[in-house]
């Protein structure tokens, strides 16, 4: 019933908020440190469990709020790490973990698939692969940040205004990939970040209210998606 936030590229330090208002203030309910430092800003939590990718490797960690331990960790084969393909704006997101429909994904690239989007089923317990889709043309460099809502992968582009979108606030979504199709598309849709300054960070949606959650210079907002 938390918020849960880690600041920051890389640390081991996760911090729990009570409400989205508690996020800017540093309101602090309650915060957990691991053993080893976690990397860029694709964690989740699911089902009291928070998954992160542990830096400068390609391990997938499942970590237990409750019982404030880790369950398991497992190397995600391929996944390309120090520095290559990750999105534009830089983060360290190398593997960028998502909620679907009760599933996990991670979002990453590999080598083979030479930079393009690759999206993998998790099993929640194992962190073992389950199945596995590649973009037939995406490249996951040229976006600024992606998310997974029922199905589809959706790219937030890299530039707004004639130039980077490292801050800004009015962009657009310019990837939409159906993971069932090999095909995907371009649909200009507006996106509007809640916040108001500072890098846009991690981009989330959540299966559980419908809502797609934004960190944005140390502030977290709802956006609530008026597309299909």
């Amino acid at each position: 019933d938390g918020y849960w936030v880690a600041t920051g590229y890389d640390g081991d330090q996760f911090l729990e908020y009570a409400t989205l208002e508690d996020v800017p203030t540093g309101s602090v309910r309650r915060s957990i440190s691991i053993a080893d430092d976690w990397q860029g800003l694709g964690h989740v939590v699911l089902n009291g469990v928070l998954y992160y990718n542990e830096e400068d490797s390609r391990a997938i960690v499942a970590y237990d709020l409750t019982l404030d331990s880790e369950i398991v960790r497992r190397d995600l084969s391929g996944a390309t790490i120090d520095g290559d393909a990750t999105y534009s704006y830089g983060g360290q997101t190398h593997i960028d973990l998502a909620v679907d429909d009760g599933k996990l994904y991670a979002i990453y690239s590999t080598a083979a698939a030479g930079g393009r989007f690759v999206v993998s089923e998790l099993n929640r317990g194992t962190l073992a692969v389950m199945e596995t889709w590649t973009a037939s043309t995406a490249m996951k460099n040229d976006f600024t940040t992606a998310f997974l809502a029922c199905g589809v992968l959706y790219g937030v582009d890299s530039e707004a205004d004639g130039g980077p979108c490292f801050w800004c606030t009015e962009t657009t979504i310019d990837l939409r990939w159906n993971l069932t199709s090999t095909s995907s598309s371009d649909p200009d849709i507006s996106f509007t970040s809640p916040g108001s300054s500072g890098y846009l960070g991690g981009v989330q949606y959540n299966p559980a209210d419908g809502l797609i959650y934004v960190f944005h210079g140390g502030t977290m907002g709802q956006i609530t998606p008026t597309w299909d």
